[in-house]
């Protein structure tokens, strides 16, 4: 990841290693030498299944559980990719990690209800 920098990527993968654990646990050796944002840093019940990324927005994330069992949940995440010729213009941490609230939402981005 860290040979493509500052290009766009995503990495969808099972590593074994808890949230921000220090060297020689791979998660550290992925965010900064990877140099990728982990999807939601404050989600501190995964522990083998991993979404990291760069060079785009991140506009929603969600896991289910369904058990203990780290291999039976669900994870996923959403982006938003920046117009052709242009980068994320604020990578702060800040704004990757903005929450919105569907109570908050416009009318126009709430789902409706199925019939």
């Amino acid at each position: 990841m860290s040979a493509v920098y500052p290009e766009p990527v995503i990495f969808l993968g099972y590593v074994v290693t808890k949230p921000h654990a220090p060297r020689p646990a791979p998660y550290d050796i992925m965010v900064t030498d990877g140099r990728v944002h982990d999807i939601d840093k404050d989600d501190y019940d995964r522990w083998c299944e991993y979404i990291f990324y760069r060079g785009l927005y991140r506009t929603s994330y969600a896991r289910v559980s369904r058990s203990t069992i780290t291999d039976t949940e669900l994870q996923i995440g959403q982006f938003l990719v920046p117009k052709y010729g242009a980068g994320v213009t604020n990578d702060t941490e800040e704004l990757r990690y903005l929450r919105a609230w569907k109570e908050e939402m416009p009318q126009e981005h709430v789902s409706k209800p199925l019939l």
